[in-house]
């Protein structure tokens, strides 16, 4: 079982690392959308990090012995009644998911949520932080966002009003304004 056991855990290691350059890759072949690449890859690592240990937990067991069923049964139960009693966790976590999959918005973008405008810190399955101008942190629960708007994701149009003497060389204004301003 102790050779067993080792090999188990070589083998979780081995798929972590193997993960792990699997997301640097899948950042690397998005670099269009990388702060939505980044946000899903590190989500999608941290959910198979947890399945990959769950199941050699449960193989590891197997191996000294152990008879699963009744611990895979057993879980099944937990989980149903943990699922009743945490459904604003499970509404967090699946609002989560949808804000991440339809892309709504991602770390570093500018929104407002419910009244509530600044940058996104921290975007995660249960919570997004985000913090204003007055370095105001606030924490939303995702299944409480109820409105979102993005400033970040189209650019935005401005209106500048440039007064200029009638004097001034038009053309020489007007290379200035395009070498500054585009």
């Amino acid at each position: 079982p102790i050779i067993s056991t080792i090999i188990v855990i070589l083998a979780v290691v081995l798929v972590n690392v193997i993960l792990r350059f699997s997301v640097g890759g899948f950042i690397k072949r998005n670099k269009d959308k990388r702060k939505h690449a980044v946000t899903l890859a590190k989500m999608l690592k941290s959910i198979i990090k947890y399945i990959i240990v769950i199941l050699a937990i449960i193989i590891i067991l197997g191996v000294w012995g152990l008879d699963v069923a009744p611990v895979l049964a057993g879980a099944g139960i937990l989980g149903l009644v943990v699922g009743l009693g945490a459904q604003s966790l499970i509404n967090d976590m699946l609002s989560g998911f949808f804000i991440v999959f339809e892309n709504q918005y991602d770390v570093g973008d500018v929104v407002e949520i419910d009244g509530f405008k600044g940058t996104v810190l921290e975007l995660g399955l249960k919570s997004t932080k985000i913090i204003n101008w007055l370095n105001e942190v606030k924490v939303i629960a995702n299944g409480e966002i109820k409105t979102v708007i993005n400033f970040s994701k189209e650019p935005t149009v401005s209106y500048v009003d440039v007064r200029i003497s009638y004097k001034e060389d038009i053309d020489k204004v007007i290379n200035l304004l395009e070498e500054k301003l585009i």
